[in-house]
């Protein structure tokens, strides 16, 4: 799967998803043959699982195990081109389901359960904790194993496993608290995602008129041809379509061909939450006026205002540790935006050009580097606008960004 060819064929046939539904069905039947010819229950019985398991079912047990050992820890999360998606593909396929079944019915000291857990749940853990990995297990699993007790499911699971040692009671309470985690963050994205809504309209147009907050479920009309670029309405599209996007549109759609043949393209959707991510961000450590920097002299071989800055953050996939810096925007230009920009530019210099006329006062530019694969990082540039007295207590209000990868 490291052969691009064979890796986006794996994705367009969803191989991940398909298998680990097959090894969660599997296990999903001989736990239930295992509790019901014992006539135990999680809750019930002083017997445990591996009592219930039989020679025969425990060989099953141990092939599972290894079968996921080998194929989840090391090909999907080695050898995809994008681990981060394939594995909470196979959450939503019911590996993690999977894994716990296994760890209720091989022996505790066992070797297989040691090399289990060891492959398997701190990767799990981490995705929990995102808003990708905790959807891909309370939405999507849902809709592949239908059930009546819902989220009891895993939590009996969990009971079930969690008194047969020390090792597996850590990694059951590693695992509820990454999932209350996850949703935490997909509540807080959902509330940020209201306030950035309008900032995902690429019409500048937009920006220039006093527009009411929009609907998180407001439809936006993305360009047919590009794919790139994402509008409120028909009134912004054709305002942004005379202004710049008959000139850019072509070469966005070219980006878009390559992407999507690689299986490398980025939804409106992610995009959205990234631009949220970088609101939370903002309104939660940045301060009126720490941007302001000592007046330099100006060069004309500099692209932008010697004085400009931007704030940079680096945002790894899902190990929560988040850098930020302050940088001049000719540096930055330098060490980074020159290599990316592209058909971009003009859309770059116009949001520069807005934090440049009100030299640090009413605007400041923030870029995210996201990680969305071993290769390439999604690079969002969002402009925030400094309210005085918001109404929210959150002083920097998104009105504009953009994404490019790279």
């Amino acid at each position: 799967m490291s052969d691009p060819s064979l890796s986006k064929i794996y994705l367009k046939r969803n191989v991940v998803f398909e298998y680990a539904s097959a090894l969660s069905i599997l296990s999903m039947s001989v736990h239930a043959l295992c509790l019901e010819q014992h006539d135990i229950s999680g809750d019930s019985s002083s017997d445990t699982a591996e009592e219930a398991t039989s020679p025969g079912f425990q060989a099953i047990w141990e092939e599972l195990a290894a079968i996921i050992s080998q194929t989840f820890s090391r090909i999907v999360a080695e050898r995809t081109r994008n681990p981060t998606s394939a594995q909470t593909t196979a959450i939503a396929g019911g590996l993690l389901h999977t894994i716990i079944r296994c760890s209720a019915h091989l022996p505790p000291d066992s070797r297989d359960l040691g090399s289990l857990v060891a492959k398997t749940i701190p990767n799990i853990v981490r995705l929990l904790a995102t808003k990708e990995g905790v959807y891909s297990l309370t939405n999507r699993y849902p809709k592949q194993f239908p059930s009546e007790s819902g989220e009891d499911e895993l939590n009996t699971l969990l009971d079930l496993v969690g008194t047969r040692s020390v090792l597996m009671a850590k990694a059951c309470e590693c695992i509820r608290e990454s999932i209350k985690e996850g949703k935490r963050r997909v509540e807080a994205s959902t509330q940020g995602a209201v306030q950035v809504i309008g900032a995902m309209c690429g019409s500048h147009e937009h920006r220039l008129r006093s527009t009411p907050e929009m609907d998180l479920e407001a439809r936006f009309r993305t360009c047919s041809r590009c794919h790139c670029v994402s509008y409120c309405s028909s009134t912004c599209q054709e305002d942004d379509w005379n202004r710049l996007h008959a000139r850019e549109c072509k070469s966005f759609a070219e980006v878009y061909k390559c992407q999507r043949r690689n299986a490398e393209w980025t939804h409106f959707e992610r995009w959205r939450d990234y631009v949220s991510d970088l609101y939370t961000l903002a309104n939660k450590e940045l301060s009126r006026g720490i941007y302001t920097t000592i007046p330099l002299p100006h060069d004309s071989r500099q692209p932008y205002d010697p004085n400009s800055t931007i704030f940079v953050w680096h945002i790894p996939s899902f190990d929560g540790r988040v850098t930020r810096k302050m940088v001049l925007l000719n540096d930055y230009h330098g060490i980074c935006w020159k290599h990316i920009n592209l058909g971009w530019e003009q859309r770059v210099r116009q949001m520069c050009q807005d934090v440049e006329e009100s030299r640090g006062q009413s605007y400041v530019l923030v870029e995210g580097i996201f990680m969305h694969d071993a290769a390439r990082c999604i690079f969002v540039l969002v402009k925030f606008w400094y309210d005085e007295s918001p109404t929210d207590g959150r002083h920097y209000k998104a009105v504009d960004s953009l994404w490019r990868s790279g």
